[in-house]
């Protein structure tokens, strides 16, 4: 059995900690639904073409977009407009499946 005097530290770290992890996770939430792939960072700019080129081509394989839409530039850029909107949409959900969904309500991280 723990003391008092190591519960009250004990149950403040975990607080704090807690407290953190959703202040992270909601602040990664927001940074989500405002994702683009045009404006996103790259470590060396001068990939960031052949990123974009991937990614369209992969929304072309996995069937995101029309086949073959994607050799124009204006399908390419279609393809990247779905991408956010996957990314901006899904990606919540999938956190929160990799990450179990923590139920901290708002007034808690204040």
């Amino acid at each position: 059995a723990f003391s008092a005097g190591v519960q009250f530290p004990f149950c403040a770290c975990v607080v704090f900690f807690a407290r953190k992890l959703a202040r992270d996770r909601l602040a990664t939430i927001q940074e989500l639904k405002g994702f683009s792939v045009e404006h996103a960072s790259c470590f060396v700019e001068s990939d960031r073409a052949l990123v974009q080129r991937n990614i369209a081509t992969f929304m072309d394989y996995a069937g995101f977009v029309s086949e073959g839409s994607t050799r124009t530039e204006h399908g390419k850029q279609e393809a990247l407009r779905k991408f956010d909107s996957i990314v901006q949409n899904n990606c919540k959900q999938m956190l929160n499946a990799c990450m179990g969904k923590q139920d901290i309500s708002f007034a808690m991280m204040q």
